[in-house]
């Protein structure tokens, strides 16, 4: 795993960095992906450029956020809820039923600013038909919120937060690694 941290902090650098942050930030709305570690690894390398790189992951993110709100709404028009039930257990598509009829945008922001599978956001919005502008809103407000706030950090901390993440690279690993698990569990179990 080291070596993939290695090879993702080289990438910063090569002449398709940029564009291999904005696709991955891009698909985070249909695929997991962990950007808060991408943005992290981009702005501990860059950490002058780290403004930049959270601009980037918000106007990736928003139009990411069309593409899941897509497939969703197709999903819905097709008639193919089931299909619904690859990315999220029956028993939690039904909890995000109930929320997303009582609090609408409030779930968006929240789901979007959280360290929390974008997907499952996206996808239903798209399947309850949220309307677009406001969906569009939260979004917008919420990863301006959430990558900003990593970019100051950076921005500010950026040399000390490298040294941390190298000299604890394995505990971060760990915390990742769990976060996944507990997201996987969420959703499927």
């Amino acid at each position: 795993m080291k070596k993939l941290y290695i090879w993702a902090r080289e990438k910063v650098t090569s002449p398709y960095g940029t564009v291999i942050f904005t696709f991955c930030m891009f698909i985070e709305a249909v695929f997991f992906m962990p950007v808060n570690t991408l943005l992290l690894i981009y702005g501990i390398e860059a950490p002058k450029r780290a403004f930049k790189y959270a601009t980037i992951a918000v106007a990736a993110s928003l139009l990411g956020s069309l593409l899941g709100y897509s497939v969703g709404y197709t999903l819905r028009s097709l008639d193919l809820e089931k299909w619904l039930f690859i990315f999220v257990s029956p028993e939690r598509f039904e909890k995000f039923n109930v929320w997303f009829v009582r609090n609408k945008i409030v779930t968006i922001f929240i789901g979007a600013v959280i360290p929390f599978p974008f997907k499952a956001v996206t996808i239903p919005a798209g399947f309850f038909k949220l309307p677009l502008l406001p969906y569009l809103a939260s979004v917008f407000a919420a990863r301006m919120v959430r990558f900003f706030s990593l970019a100051t950090a950076l921005y500010i901390w950026g040399e000390r937060l490298q040294r941390v993440v190298d000299r604890y690279f394995y505990l971060f690993l760990a915390i990742i690694l769990m976060s996944i698990g507990i997201s996987i569990w969420y959703f499927y179990f």
